[in-house]
């Protein structure tokens, strides 16, 4: 943002125009902003875009307009306070067979038990994935504020809830657990596994490097079950055309 917080867009709709100049307009009593509040709840009620988000802050904007009965002068904290922030994210539904491959996405709850589970991409910035730092504030600020009792998710809670969802997606597998991580990217550059192999050595008793087996090395490749190696084969002198 580069400290330009004016919120700027010339290929606006009409009520989208409206929304913006409702922005602009600020208010000054309860009555100016429940006259706005209002006219955004309609403006809301009016699309069918993000159906989550927009539920969300249809209750937040009648919690406002609850808040503001009564109120003779804005007591801006204490309308901030009743928006408890959060963060929502759309995610379309999915819908695969009952039987055979099962598909579980990383931010997804498992929606059923598995044999043998795969967890794929098992790289560092994954399981749990990485929380998109704030624009405004730091992360010691969020720190700041859950301190202060206001209901935020601090970047630390994220992770943990994802910590804690990745649990519940390996509980998923009653057999067979198999965690799969490139050691190297597509321009051969060095990736490191997920940061949350140290929580899994840490819970089964061994140190990190003990869970990992690398396809480099021979002895580490007959440990693996179920992984299919070609039989060598000598090589072939290649073909001479005629005439060479």
């Amino acid at each position: 943002m580069n400290g330009d917080v004016l919120l700027k867009n010339r290929q606006l709709d009409a009520d989208s125009r409206r929304l913006m100049d409702l922005v602009d307009q600020g208010a000054d009593t309860p009555t100016d902003l429940q006259k706005h509040l209002k006219t955004f709840r309609r403006l809301l009620e009016a699309g069918d875009r993000l159906p989550d988000h927009r539920q969300r802050a249809l209750v937040c904007v009648d919690l406002l307009l609850s808040t503001l009965k009564g109120m003779t002068d804005l007591q801006w904290e204490r309308l901030l306070s009743a928006t408890q922030p959060e963060s929502l994210h759309t995610v379309d539904e999915r819908h695969y067979w009952q039987e055979g491959v099962v598909v579980f996405h990383e931010g997804r709850e498992p929606w059923r038990t598995v044999k043998h589970l795969l967890v794929l991409g098992f790289n560092d910035g994954h399981f749990p994935g990485g929380g998109r730092a704030s624009a405004v504030l730091t992360e010691a600020e969020w720190e700041s504020v859950a301190v202060c009792g206001w209901p935020v998710i601090t970047a630390e809670k994220a992770r943990q809830r994802q910590r804690n969802l990745f649990a519940r997606q390996i509980s998923a597998a009653t057999d067979n657990l198999t965690i799969l991580f490139s050691r190297r990217d597509a321009a051969g550059d060095t990736l490191e596994p997920s940061s949350s192999l140290v929580f899994l050595a840490r819970r089964f008793g061994l140190e990190p490097d003990d869970m990992v087996l690398e396809l480099d090395r021979r002895d580490d490749r007959n440990q693996i079950h179920e992984l299919s190696i070609a039989a060598a084969d000598e090589p072939v002198w290649y073909r001479l055309l005629p005439g060479c």
